[in-house]
């Protein structure tokens, strides 16, 4: 795991500013730094050794000396994948999975992506032809950003901190901000700053004359449900999913697993417990809010499986984090739930350096109500214009009474003109009928359009819209939201985190599993839930889902009210002509009365914090 960037064309050839920009992501690589420069190319690393400790430094060369490669992740074939390269003809002096890809690549060109399981972003020159070469995993799971600059150059990086370093201006695509508010995060390519992409999973790059060519080298299969009765096809599920996690546990460095209590981390706890040679790690965070705290599942759950378990209850100061939280996101960011995500990475790097997580599980197996309540509401389309009073009255009076999914549920009781729609305002955090009203005037014409997942739905060649629904999240909001959380979250820790869940042949094979044992009786996630009732007692499993959060809605009316309103509605806010101060000054105005509008205040509220720390401080 590590941090890579790097510059090719006219401009590049010197140690100076690659080195500025490899020093910003030194929290993701502690242990060592690596370049390499020639005339019209620079590549750096900041390496955070977990493989082949004390030989994988980076940049690496194949045998020829002709390629040079630095790349962030881990392949967790490397051993295969040294195999089929000894097998071609192919030399290896270590044992780095970096040697190993450069020489497969040299063997293989392009098509080398296909021989690698793991999380990875990858940049290779190739001084045959003068080329860069960038690719990024098949999920999404490690970041990778570049840009072309005016003077006919690429830069790349894994955090925008870097892509900074190399003199990129933090110019604002402002015809974005509609879409960050809406998601919370935007979509790749897209990036809140002009010029800069973020490459999509599963795409290369190649660079080559002043030239960008991107394509896209994997996708899953089409959707086509194979004929299996629901106890092999549990049994199909277990088997990919032990081997996912018994590949994610090798390490050189301590290993823990993170555990919740929760259907997905009790899987991956489980498998990795019964595949290791001794006991295993694993770590919760809890709050002092029972309304907020699993610890005491995970706890129960690490008793059965004998793990040795740690665990932190915190009340964390909310404006302290939420400022530190502003330091570390050089992209805005409006999901709330990474505040918790970066105390629990904060608090098992003190221990381990590399941690598995239960990332992808509701993508895999249809595990989020949405997914069954978009297309049932739906169906009751017809209906939803008459109970449009009663949804008023428990708006106006019952509403912060509800938890969250009910919540979200009463909002998308109404009438859409197709399931595509009301999905699509589930997924959103802000509306579409609200998004124009919440922009300035000055750039609310820019920002008129279509919600920008749309075409992404419109794209899947799905039928059943429950199975679309998940596809269009594992595209998306995994991606853009749930996996740019856990690497900035967990490389500002300086700690690795894997998900057995993301394995892509985990996901071939849960993918073509039958919709109707995904979502069984109602419930989602079913044949995860019968797997894991095999591991532990079904009292540890039968309970409802809680999901990461944090008391979002209360903070905004307490400890960080004071900072909420000044970033919201200060002068410096207003002056930047992003949104409408009348309408958000109404928003906040009924927040504070009782009725919650979290959900559109606070991406608000992280997109101007995001502002003053790398907008305003570069100027």
């Amino acid at each position: 795991m590590c941090g890579i960037a790097g510059r090719v064309g006219s401009s590049a050839g010197s140690k100076n500013a690659v080195t500025a920009a490899i020093n910003s992501l030194a929290h993701r690589g502690p242990d060592d730094q690596g370049y390499f420069t020639a005339p019209g190319v620079e590549l750096g690393m900041a390496r955070l050794s977990i493989i082949d400790v004390a030989h994988g430094q980076q940049p690496k060369q194949d045998s020829t000396g002709k390629i040079e490669i630095v790349f962030n992740g881990e392949i967790y074939n490397h051993r295969e994948v040294q195999e089929i390269v000894r097998k071609s003809g192919g030399k290896l002096i270590g044992d780095s999975e970096a040697e190993a890809l450069a020489e497969l690549y040299k063997i293989k060109g392009e098509q080398f992506l296909n021989d690698l399981r793991g999380m990875f972003a990858i940049a290779i020159w190739d001084s045959r032809d003068n080329s860069l070469l960038l690719a990024r995993d098949r999920i999404g799971e490690k970041p990778l950003l570049y840009c072309e600059t005016t003077a006919g150059n690429l830069v790349f990086a894994s955090e925008m901190r870097a892509i900074f370093a190399f003199g990129v201006k933090s110019n604002v695509d402002e015809s974005q901000i509609g879409n960050f508010l809406r998601l919370g995060y935007l979509n790749a390519p897209e990036t809140i700053i002009s010029g800069v992409k973020t490459l999509p999973p599963a795409h290369l790059l190649k660079f080559k004359d002043g030239k960008v060519n991107l394509a896209r080298y994997w996708q899953l299969p089409d959707f086509k449900e194979i004929q299996i009765d629901k106890v092999a096809a549990t049994q199909l599920i277990s088997g990919a999913l032990e081997n996912a996690v018994v590949s994610q546990l090798s390490s050189e460095r301590p290993l823990g697993t993170y555990l919740s209590g929760g259907i997905d981390s009790t899987l991956v706890t489980a498998f990795a417990a019964r595949n290791s040679t001794s006991k295993i790690n694993t770590f919760s965070i809890g709050f002092e809010d029972p309304a907020y705290d699993e610890s005491s599942h995970a706890r129960a759950v690490a008793n059965y499986l004998g793990t040795e378990h740690h665990e932190i209850v915190v009340k964390p100061d909310p404006e302290l984090i939420l400022r530190k939280i502003g330091q570390v996101l050089d992209q805005p960011f409006g999901d709330s739930s990474i505040i918790p995500t970066f105390l629990l990475n904060q608090f098992a790097s003190k221990e381990v350096i590399v941690a598995l997580g239960g990332d992808g599980g509701d993508e895999s197996m249809a595990g989020y109500d949405r997914y069954r309540a978009a297309p049932a509401l739906q169906r009751l389309n017809p209906l939803l214009g008459a109970a449009k009073p009663l949804t008023k009255l428990v708006d106006r009076f019952g509403y912060t009474k509800l938890n969250r999914r009910g919540k979200r549920l009463l909002e998308a009781a109404k009438p859409y003109g197709s399931t595509r729609d009301r999905y699509l305002d589930l997924v959103s955090l802000v509306h579409s009928s609200e998004v124009n009203a919440l922009l300035h005037p000055r750039i609310s014409s820019e920002n008129v359009g279509q919600n920008p997942l749309q075409r992404s739905w419109d794209l899947l060649n799905i039928s059943d819209d429950s199975e679309r629904a998940r596809v269009l999240d594992l595209q998306t909001y995994l991606p853009g939201d749930l996996l740019f959380k856990t690497d900035i979250s967990s490389m500002a820790n300086s700690l690795e985190l894997r998900a057995p869940f993301l394995d892509y042949r985990y996901l071939e094979v849960a993918h073509l599993i039958p919709t109707r044992f995904k979502i069984y009786n109602g419930e989602g996630k079913q044949l995860l839930r019968d797997l894991a009732r095999t591991l532990v007692p079904s009292k540890l499993i039968d309970r409802p889902k809680m999901g990461f959060a944090i008391p979002r809605a209360l903070w905004l009316r307490g400890p960080i009210k004071d900072m909420a309103h000044e970033l919201l509605l200060g002068k410096t806010t207003m002056d930047r002509g992003w949104v409408d101060s009348k309408t958000v000054e109404k928003y906040w105005l009924l927040h504070q009365s009782g009725r919650d509008y979290d959900r559109i205040l606070w991406p608000i509220l992280m997109l101007e914090l995001w502002a003053r720390n790398w907008v305003d401080q570069a100027k």
